[in-house]
């Protein structure tokens, strides 16, 4: 079901992101990583970032405005 629901949001002109280690690694394997917004390892992170938190790593990068 995974797979299928992944080849369904990759063939959407919209932004998706995938989340979680699992999840990644199955996008890799079935060639449909590059066709995604985004893919990341972290699920609890994902969920935070979507949810419009500021993530303490990316808080601490620079701004280059």
């Amino acid at each position: 079901m995974t797979r299928a629901i992944a080849s369904f949001l990759s063939g959407l002109d919209a932004a998706n992101v995938i989340g979680g280690s699992s999840r990644a690694e199955l996008m890799q394997e079935s060639g449909l990583a590059d066709k995604m917004t985004r893919v990341s390892t972290c699920d609890g992170a994902t969920l935070r970032f979507l949810e419009g938190a500021i993530l303490p790593d990316v808080e601490v990068l620079p701004d280059t405005k």
